[in-house]
């Protein structure tokens, strides 16, 4: 029981340890009977907003753990991973981002299965370089005038 919480229900060191586990026994119940009625509180709330309940044990027994998640890929459509409302800004993101999962991609296929450790991974990859010293490549160019020309109308 934390410290804080004994104390409120008056616990000092000199209470009997029969007393004193009734009332650890009596806070339980209590944190529990809380903790139950902030989840009943928070599934009304997502059966109000027309959410159904989370997926429960047999849904996710049900699962396989070898299906894909998705495509992780960008399909140029508006994404949380590059959230632009400038079309061309927007494209230029996307496709340095898709530029830069294939350059990944090819140094960490040369690193693992053709055993080049001299591979060059991209400008910000951060696990590799950090945990396995992997060699990391030059910074990216500039983008190009019209992106740049974006940014500062953005800005």
């Amino acid at each position: 029981m934390p410290p804080l919480l004994l104390a409120e229900l008056g616990l000092r060191r000199s209470t009997p340890r029969a007393e004193r586990a009734k009332i650890e026994a009596r806070a339980r119940e209590l944190v529990r009977e809380q903790l139950d009625a902030e989840l009943q509180a928070i599934y009304r709330k997502r059966a109000k907003a027309g959410k159904k309940r989370f997926l429960g044990v047999r849904a996710i027994r049900d699962q396989s753990p070898f299906e894909s998640a998705g495509d992780t890929f960008p399909g140029f459509k508006r994404n949380p991973r590059i959230a632009c409302t400038n079309k061309a800004l927007r494209i230029w993101l996307l496709t340095q981002l898709r530029a830069w999962r294939y350059e990944y991609r090819g140094a960490h296929l040369e690193w693992r299965f053709h055993g080049d450790h001299d591979a060059v991974f991209p400008y910000g990859a951060v696990d590799m370089p950090r945990y396995h010293s992997a060699r990391i490549g030059e910074p990216p160019d500039p983008p190009p005038r019209e992106v740049r020309r974006a940014l500062r109308v953005a800005a």
